[in-house]
């Protein structure tokens, strides 16, 4: 959580903001959030609700978020903060409506093969997004697909924004904490419950990619004993024994420049999921990585591309 105090909260009532609930498209045990029309513009819009036992992680969030906007981060890189209200006890937060999130893509696609060219756009900007954390001495902590928000597939296909910034961390701060991140996201060391720092964005990352690789469900694990038997007993590892394997993977590869592509992403996941940290590939290098001059980039994409990279 950064230092500068939450903007001011205002106890509300769901009618003064919102025309009522369109939908719920997302519940837990902590939170809950819905799909509602604002009052005064008929926009849709998202409202987180953090029940009150997880009112630090809503301001966790606010504070972020205000924080990447002031760097000028905010437009390109995570949902827009609209505005914020305390209702019956819990803190509601509004934000722009997204499109729907990467796990939630690649299911109503039947988890059909994503080309190494889709996956490129998606690492491009996740990895200038770390950069930008990098500098601002920020931890994600919780980088996993249902946190990659596709913002509007049909006019800005795979340009996205990352959410769930309720977990992050100053980076000074990580030896304070035990476990973070999800399952089957988690680096190694902190599962071993060793020293760590912001390198553990970059595993997850890694880890999301060959995710979007691999198009497979039984990546994501649920439980840590999932994560642990899962690669023993079920023969779709048995395939898969190194990341080098993942070149013979690789769906439908036509052309020379395919394979080189594909042969330049598997070089690239493998500096991202370095056991030692130290190892681990960081954001600007990985941004200078060859992968990245490979091919061409939609004219949406122009401003991401290699000229603005090493700014």
């Amino acid at each position: 959580m950064v230092g500068e105090p939450i903007v001011s909260l205002q106890v509300a009532t769901l009618n003064q903001v919102t025309r009522g609930v369109e939908e719920i498209i997302g519940s837990g045990s902590n939170r809950l959030v819905a799909k509602c029309r604002k009052v005064g513009t008929d926009k849709i819009v998202v409202i987180k609700v953090f029940r009150k036992k997880n009112h630090l992680a809503a301001i966790n969030e606010v504070c972020d978020i205000n924080r990447l906007s002031i760097l000028g981060a905010n437009k390109n890189s995570v949902p827009t903060f609209i505005d914020n209200f305390i209702y019956k006890d819990c803190i509601c937060l509004v934000f722009e409506l997204l499109h729907l999130n990467l796990c939630d893509f690649l299911q109503r696609q039947r988890w059909k093969p994503m080309s190494v060219a889709d996956i490129k756009l998606i690492a491009l900007q996740m990895l200038i997004f770390l950069r930008t954390l990098k500098r601002i001495g920020l931890t994600h902590a919780d980088i996993k697909p249902s946190n990659i928000m596709l913002v509007n597939q049909e006019s800005q296909p795979f340009k996205v924004k990352l959410t769930g910034f309720g977990l992050a961390l100053e980076t000074a701060t990580l030896s304070e904490f035990a476990k973070v991140q999800a399952v089957g996201y988690r680096a190694p060391e902190v599962y071993m419950g060793l020293p760590y720092n912001e390198s553990i964005d970059m595993w997850s990352l890694g880890c999301t990619l060959v995710f979007m690789y691999l198009r497979s469900r039984d990546f994501f694990k649920r439980t840590e004993y999932e994560e642990i038997t899962i690669p023993t007993l079920h023969p779709f590892y048995e395939r898969l024994q190194s990341l080098d394997d993942l070149e013979i993977m690789a769906p439908d590869t036509r052309t020379l420049n395919e394979k080189k592509e594909i042969k330049a992403f598997v070089q690239l996941v493998k500096r991202m999921l370095k056991l030692n940290p130290a190892d681990r590939i960081l954001p600007d290098d990985a941004l200078k990585h060859p992968f990245f001059s490979m091919g061409a980039y939609p004219q949406s994409f122009k401003s991401c591309t290699k000229p603005s990279i090493n700014r």
